[in-house]
């Protein structure tokens, strides 16, 4: 985020412009808890560093539990993970209204979730920053986001796969969620057969921005039976195969399987690199999407929109 001062637009010293500096830097207080997670602390509150959770589920279901008052239904908590700690947890919950963040620690790696993520309620207002999310499993996504988690985020995460298994799909967001995936890394050892994939019915105001995508098969896929997606923007993605086991490429980078022309999603400025840059399964489909300086890549040529680049 970049603040600038500009007294005509009503920002000077003190006041409103204080405050955007203030809140980009994290000083401002939040209306609800901050929660923190670490193995060296205590387990007793999780409400200091020395008082911590030793799982990121008992954070999880303390930071839902504050939420579900009704006194503080309208509140945002936070929750810090210790960075460097490997967190073997299969998480079936995420919290709601809630920022989930990585810190540092003096190995200098974020915090990882090794295994399953499959969500199984909704989570509205779930938002993860720098931490890495790691399956180890094969034939199911490492992160199912359900129905009805509206405003879910994920910000400079690593979206894995591994163990020389390969997952079905790196996030997979099902029916009627917008969301924001931004500057994530999604690929894995081998990689998933889909990176992303959007399921259901709706995704409208959704963003998938600045990820690098590595994938067998699917970069993006928005799947059949999606008639609402306006809104929609893939913009500045890297979609490739980066695959240490094969120099085969992916087969789609973004893919519409929807078959019934009612796509209006707006894809530009991706580096794509697939059999198939950008498909529809519906000829007609195509009209209504906006694709504008996308480059592509073959074995062979550079592509910019389809045409030859000299």
């Amino acid at each position: 985020m970049q603040i600038n001062k500009n007294i005509e637009q009503g920002f000077a010293n003190g006041g409103l412009y204080d405050i955007l500096v203030a809140l980009k830097n994290g000083q401002l207080p939040i209306s609800g808890r901050t929660y923190y997670v670490s193995k060296s602390g205590n387990g007793v509150d999780g409400l200091s560093w020395e008082t911590a959770f030793n799982t990121i589920a008992a954070a999880i279901a303390a930071s839902n539990t504050y939420i579900a008052v009704t006194a503080n239904s309208y509140s945002r908590n936070r929750m810090y993970i210790d960075g460097g700690n490997l967190w073997q947890e299969v998480l079936v919950t995420l919290p709601n209204q809630c920022d989930m963040i990585g810190v540092g620690a003096r190995t200098g790696w974020r915090p990882t979730i090794y295994g399953t993520t499959t969500i199984t309620t909704a989570c509205p207002g779930f938002h993860a920053y720098n931490i890495m999310f790691y399956n180890p499993t094969t034939s199911v996504p490492v992160i199912t986001m359900p129905a009805g988690s509206h405003g879910f985020e994920f910000h400079h995460c690593i979206i894995a796969n591994g163990d020389g298994m390969a997952s079905t799909v790196g996030i997979q967001s099902t029916n009627n969620n917008d969301f924001v995936i931004d500057d994530c890394t999604i690929s894995g050892n081998p990689p998933c057969v889909t990176g992303i994939s959007l399921v259901g019915t709706s995704c409208v105001y959704s963003k998938i921005t600045n990820n690098l995508i590595s994938a067998t098969t699917n970069g993006i896929l928005v799947a059949n039976g999606m008639t609402a997606d306006y809104g929609l923007l893939i913009k500045g993605n890297a979609i490739a195969r980066l695959d240490p086991n094969t120099d085969t490429q992916m087969t789609y980078g973004v893919r519409y399987a929807d078959t019934q022309s009612r796509c209006h999603c707006f894809i530009c400025n991706n580096d794509i690199s697939a059999a198939t840059w950008i498909s529809h399964a519906s000829s007609t489909t195509s009209i209504v999407n906006a694709q504008v300086n996308n480059r592509y890549s073959t074995a062979a040529d550079l592509y910019r929109d389809g045409h030859a680049v000299a």
